[in-house]
């Protein structure tokens, strides 16, 4: 974690932001996966990192905006605890590390809320993902559960959003870090599956990767994709058949620093080294528009035309392909290049691998002058507005052959008028190609986070 005036100076200005009430900042409990002391990899939650910068499991922070006061609470161990963890750090001393003055038992929360509650004081919080912190907060606050969503506080989540979207240089500097690691364990997989003589398995890799995990000292961002159905874009399962040559591996990895910053990286892999031409003919459409987005992305411009160019490449070259046909612009325009090309361009990346999902990406990612489209594939793109100095995101066009999807607009006749879905079919067995790193941008443009990691195969 970082020095305690970097949280202090954050609580500060978030303070400032908010101008009055309380700001209720619960951290992540540990979660039992089959009894209650048997529980799941800790994990806090991001905006109780980013403001309090403590990595412990049971805690709850309370800014007091109008007095200024600070507390965390939570429980000491007690010699039970102490058998089986170790000593601690009292709260006191974690309040202490983050810069705030006091501390206390969970019990002491109800009375600072319910004291708020009668003075009708304005009371922030963020609609938890937890089930035990959503009951908790309810009880807190009186409220049904059903009824925490509708009366979270967007002014909370709009400074929160306009805070961590724009990131410090030592942030800049974990999630360099982080991406670096993400970029060996990448390596590891295109050394492994272009081999010629490569007898591994999609699982045997995925236990490859767990190696490297634990030898760097990192945990993952998110489970780890790597699959040769790439047309599948969160395939959760591995199979345990070697892998065979002339098939399309994609690996979609990325690992999580101690200070719980994210990487995110893409490589679509020639099993055996090679491509077979149809594969290097749909591969190069992908990584030209990724070339695209790193001459395209700077400060001023929006994500938003980032992704619309990106799709124009897309588009440009499968009619080349002859899989589309007709104008370019009615194209883009009516979304029928979305059949192959159905998500955004990339996402925002920071403390989480989607950075700030939990916030609601319409209340960050889009605004009244632009409001998210309803339109197929367009509709999911995660971040449309203005690009600003020290973001971090993704860029990750990738083309996919999902034969569903396919045979049901088909069916349809939908776009017909720009689709060969004859031509589209014979490509059933393709899966799906993705080439994904991390970026910042920068004064002018933009660069890459991590190190280069093979393209060109």
């Amino acid at each position: 974690m970082f020095s305690k005036e970097t949280y202090a100076i954050r609580r500060k200005i978030l303070k400032e932001k908010i101008q009055n009430g309380l700001i209720l900042l619960p951290g992540n409990k540990a979660m039992p996966f089959n009894y209650g002391s048997n529980t799941f990899p800790f994990r806090q939650d991001s905006t109780f990192i980013y403001y309090i910068g403590v990595d412990q499991p049971d805690l709850f922070a309370i800014i007091d905006v109008d007095s200024g006061e600070e507390y965390l609470f939570g429980s000491n161990a007690t010699p039970d605890d102490i058998i089986w963890t170790g000593l601690t750090p009292t709260v006191e001393q974690l309040a202490q590390s983050s810069g705030i003055t006091h501390s206390g038992e969970p019990s002491n929360i109800a009375d600072i809320i319910s004291q708020a509650v009668k003075q009708k004081r304005k009371i922030h919080y963020i609609n938890p993902y937890q089930p035990q912190i959503s009951l908790m907060l309810a009880n807190l606050l009186g409220i049904n559960v059903n009824q925490l969503a509708q009366n979270q506080s967007l002014a909370l989540i709009h400074a929160v959003a306009e805070m961590r979207k724009i990131k410090e240089p030592q942030e800049i500097a974990e999630i360099d870090r982080t991406a670096r690691t993400t970029a060996i364990m990448e390596q590891f997989i295109i050394d492994t599956a272009t081999d010629p003589a490569c007898r591994e398995s999609e699982k045997s890799i995925r236990a490859g990767l767990y190696r490297i995990f634990m030898k760097e000292g990192f945990f993952y961002s998110f489970p780890p994709i790597v699959t040769t159905h790439g047309e599948i874009f969160h395939q959760p399962e591995a199979s345990k058949e070697r892998l065979k040559p002339g098939s399309i591996l994609l690996a979609d990895i990325g690992a999580e620093s101690d200070s719980h910053y994210a990487g995110d990286m893409t490589r679509s892999i020639p099993v055996g080294g090679k491509f077979t031409p149809q594969q290097k003919d749909v591969y190069d459409i992908v990584l030209n528009a990724q070339k695209t987005v790193f001459n395209t992305a700077h400060p001023g411009e929006t994500w938003l035309n980032v992704h619309l160019t990106a799709a124009r490449v897309i588009t440009e070259g499968l009619k080349n392909l002859g899989l589309l046909t007709g104008s370019t612009d009615d194209i883009i325009k009516e979304g029928a290049y979305a059949l192959f090309f159905p998500h955004g361009i990339g996402h925002l990346l920071g403390l989480d691998v989607h950075d700030m999902e939990n916030l609601g990406e319409d209340n960050f990612g889009y605004n009244q002058n632009t409001p998210r489209s309803t339109q197929f594939g367009l509709c999911n793109l995660r971040y449309a507005l203005e690009l600003k100095e020290n973001m971090t995101l993704t860029n990750e066009p990738g083309i996919y052959f999902i034969p569903y999807l396919m045979e049901k607009w088909k069916a349809e006749k939908r776009f017909a008028e720009f689709i060969n879905y004859d031509k589209a079919l014979t490509y059933s067995n393709f899966g799906g190609i993705r080439i994904e790193d991390d970026i910042v941008i920068t004064q002018s443009g933009c660069r890459i986070l991590g190190m280069e990691v093979k393209k060109e195969f």
